[in-house]
């Protein structure tokens, strides 16, 4: 399962969970678990966003250039390690 959420977001650069939830047809809560997994053995990494806009991010669902800035301003990238498991 690891190995197929790190394929959608590489794929697709998807890493919100409620989309990768609906793709494998799981839950958003195991997702979330899967990617503190992911991040554990460094697959993937946050990453700061501070420095995007909101013309950057209109069709993003971070929120952070919403007037309302639901979630804090962060995002994921894959890591090489991540990378490489996915050339296996």
């Amino acid at each position: 399962m690891l190995k197929a959420i790190l394929k959608i977001m590489k794929n697709s650069n998807e890493f919100s969970s409620s989309t990768i939830a609906k793709e494998l047809n799981i839950s958003e809560t195991m997702v979330e678990i899967y990617k503190e997994q992911l991040e554990q053995k460094g697959y993937i990494k946050k990453i700061s966003l501070s420095g995007c806009s909101q013309e950057q991010c209109s069709s993003c669902g971070c929120g952070c250039g919403s007037s309302k800035s639901l979630n804090s301003i962060s995002g994921w990238e894959i890591t090489e390690k991540g990378l490489l498991v996915l050339q296996k």
